[in-house]
Parts: C-alpha cells; sequence; structure tokens
C-alpha cells in the first residue's frame, strides 16, 4: 500500500470504515475537454468520449470545470448542462456554470463551489445519478455556452475500487 501511495500517478480515497478503521480506494479517473462548436442551426453539439470502468458498476461521480484562459470571454457561462451513459440515463443539470467555478459529483450529491472550493449551490436531484457499467461506458456531454469565446469545459470522470484496510503500524 506505501509503495502505491508514492506513485503520483495513483489517487486515492480515504475514510473512516464502521470499526474505526481507515479503507483506502484507489482511484481511477479520466479526462476530457468539450469545446464550444459553432453549428448550423439543429446540428449536434454533443461531445462522445470512451470511458473504461475497471471496477464494479457504481453512480457518475465527475469533477467538471471551464478554466479562464487569455482567448475566452469571462461573462460566458455553460447552461443546461446533460451527460448521458450508454445512450441512457440522461443527467441534466439546471446549472449555470462560470469561468474558475467547479462543478463536482461524488456519487451520491451534486455541487457547486467557487475557485476556492467555496460552496456556491447544492444542485438538487430529482432521479439517481447514472450508472457507469463495468467496462466500456460511452459518455456523451452537452450544454449551451450563453455566448461566444466559451473557455473549452475540462471534465474528468472518476471511479473508486473496492477499499482496503489500511495497515498502520
Amino acid at each position: 500500500q506505501k509503495q502505491k501511495m508514492c506513485d503520483t500517478k495513483n489517487e486515492f480515497h480515504l475514510e473512516h470504515g464502521n470499526s474505526g478503521e481507515y479503507l483506502l480506494s484507489p482511484v481511477h479517473n479520466a479526462y476530457y475537454v468539450h469545446e464550444q462548436k459553432i453549428k448550423q442551426p439543429g446540428e449536434p453539439t454533443f461531445s462522445t468520449y470512451e470511458f473504461n470502468n475497471p471496477s464494479k458498476a457504481q453512480p457518475l461521480s465527475f469533477i467538471i470545470t471551464m478554466p479562464a484562459n487569455k482567448e475566452s470571454d469571462a461573462d460566458v457561462s455553460f447552461d443546461d448542462l446533460s451527460i448521458a451513459i450508454n445512450q441512457q440515463d440522461v443527467l441534466n443539470l439546471p446549472v449555470h456554470l462560470k469561468q474558475k467555478q467547479i462543478l463536482y459529483c461524488d456519487g451520491k450529491t451534486i455541487k457547486l463551489f467557487n475557485n476556492q472550493w467555496q460552496l456556491i449551490q447544492t444542485i438538487e436531484l430529482h432521479k439517481s445519478l447514472p450508472l457507469l457499467t463495468t467496462g466500456r461506458n460511452e459518455i456523451k456531454f452537452d450544454g449551451k455556452f450563453s455566448g461566444e469565446n466559451g473557455a473549452p469545459i475540462k471534465i474528468e470522470v472518476r471511479v473508486k475500487s473496492d477499499s482496503e484496510r489500511l495497515n498502520i503500524k
């Protein structure tokens, strides 16, 4: 465990177990970018990604940001965000993501934070989060930019593997 944790390429989640012990879960993630597309009316603007889940099936977990860059307009927001897993289970989020904000989902709740991780809003879910199955998953991501020159949207999809009891000596 210690050797795995020393490798900076690995990421982990640490939590208290029921019996007071610590549980360590490896986290697997993938990064994607959704860019503003200028298309003809009616032409789809969604992006499609493939995510290979090496773990058991679990609710979608993600971090979505719109980082600022020199070419982007700071007033442009990203609205009506939607994520579909395997052409079903569409998650529609009535959120207005602005530059330097963070949309975080831990597989249970979805929260909007500023760039200092201060809570702005908790988003109400009216149905359960879509499931990432074991193995290959197709992710469709869409939304609307409120103007031109919107910064690219960065998407990190995250899954946790089975927890191991942490051996503390």
